[in-house]
């Protein structure tokens, strides 16, 4: 028996969608900021209560690659929901997620331990990062009103703000109504 596997079958190309980008950078930006909010406080904290809050070298490398894995884990479930969007079975889809969710719970979860472990790092600053992404994706989803996201959009294959789809029903609920009283008068 001989098996011959296609060249473009091993060779998979993806490019990474325009929403995807957009969100990552948004993640990226707020937990920047976020990490360097959380350094200052550490380091308030840290000439307030010397014992508790150990602030130096270790404490800002352990929040920049604490965010560096949080980012990291966000830029992953963008690549994953654009992959299962464009597979049409549904069990595959699910199964794939539910691979990538454990693959990125197992990355973060190394990651504390390593903080844990590691002399140099440090849990507090390295293992907060982590929480930045869904923080500030819930800030703005209150911001604005839980209204369009483009992930969202991606995943279920619409390309519109739903504001503007209720507005175009509204628009032609009317022009369908200006027709039934046309007729009506006829």
């Amino acid at each position: 028996m001989k098996y011959s596997v296609n060249q473009k079958d091993l060779i998979i190309e993806m490019k990474v969608q325009d929403s995807v980008k957009k969100e990552t950078t948004y993640v990226a930006i707020t937990t920047g900021v976020g990490t360097a909010i959380l350094l200052v406080i550490y380091a308030v904290l840290g000439k307030v209560f010397p014992d508790l809050f150990h602030f130096g070298i270790s404490a800002i490398i352990s929040g920049i690659l604490g965010a560096i894995i949080a980012i990291a884990n966000f830029f992953i479930m963008g690549l994953t929901v654009q992959k299962i969007v464009a597979t049409e079975d549904l069990d595959k889809a699910r199964r794939m997620m539910g691979v990538s969710y454990r693959y990125r719970t197992l990355m973060q979860l190394g990651w504390i331990v390593l903080c844990m472990v590691v002399p140099v790092l440090n849990l507090i600053a390295g293992a907060a990062p982590l929480f930045f992404p869904s923080i500030c994706i819930k800030l703005r989803g209150i911001k604005e009103g839980l209204t369009f996201h483009p992930m969202m959009a991606a995943a279920t294959g619409t390309s519109e703000d739903p504001s503007d789809a209720e507005t175009a029903a509204a628009e032609g609920s009317s022009v369908e109504s200006e027709k039934q009283t046309e007729q009506n008068q006829s």
